[in-house]
């Protein structure tokens, strides 16, 4: 199990599915506007690397921007911008990170991820809806809104 606890939450009279974990992978909902899943977050590893993948599943909503937190201590706040993985994309539906798996990490570490995720308006190319999203998890973001996770190695 890639978890500390799976857990199932009630959010805003949705019920979310919060973690599918399993021998191989952990998936959470990325959730936008607090509310809305668009997609999700899969985290896999193997014995070098853990691999966050963030995928959009409604396909009228892109990716814009990622930034994605793996560290031995939770993070401080909702600060996504000082994550240390971090990048711009062209309205994707598909993002990958690889962190290394060496010294404190291989035992595991905490995780956050999140997005800027847009609908963009295909006959003028304009953005009709922006967002911001967080992977879901059991811990909520000391500030701002949000969740961050643990993902335990085998």
């Amino acid at each position: 199990m890639k978890f500390a606890s799976p857990v199932l939450l009630a959010l805003a009279g949705l019920t979310l599915m919060a973690f599918a974990p399993s021998a191989d992978a952990m998936v959470t909902d990325l959730i936008a506007g607090q509310n809305t899943t668009v997609g999700t977050v899969t985290i896999t590893n193997d014995a070098t690397t853990a691999t966050a993948t963030y995928q959009i599943t409604e396909p009228e909503w892109c990716i814009v921007v990622t930034h994605f937190f793996a560290d031995i201590e939770p993070p401080q706040k909702a600060a996504p911008g000082r994550f240390p993985y971090k990048d711009r994309h062209p309205c994707v539906q598909t993002v990958q990170y690889t962190v290394p798996l060496t010294g404190a990490f291989s035992g595991g570490f905490y995780a956050a991820a999140h997005a800027e995720v847009v609908i963009v308006d295909n006959e003028t190319g304009r953005i009709t809806q922006n967002e911001t999203a967080w992977a879901f998890g059991p811990f909520l973001m000391p500030t701002g809104w949000g969740w961050y996770f643990t993902f335990i190695l085998e």
